[in-house]
């Protein structure tokens, strides 16, 4: 079962979000930015995920996410 912004929420709500580490948060952003399905545009500094939708930046931060095609 995956992370999703339903649990992210949720643990917002509850004060419980737990961030990776940044060695963690480095290795899952160079695994993004050579993946097939990230979406990039000059007006889109977030990278979208062609799969899940999720704005990779953002996802790669929270200890509990992972990607919905099993790169990490």
């Amino acid at each position: 079962m995956s992370y999703d912004l339903f649990d992210l929420a949720k643990d917002a709500l509850t004060n419980n979000i737990e961030y990776a580490d940044q060695e963690q948060t480095n290795n899952r952003k160079e695994i993004c930015n050579r993946c097939e399905f990230l979406q990039t545009s000059v007006f889109d500094k977030l990278g979208i995920c062609g799969k899940c939708g999720c704005m990779m930046n953002k996802k790669i931060q929270f200890k509990r996410s992972s990607c919905i095609i099993g790169k990490w």
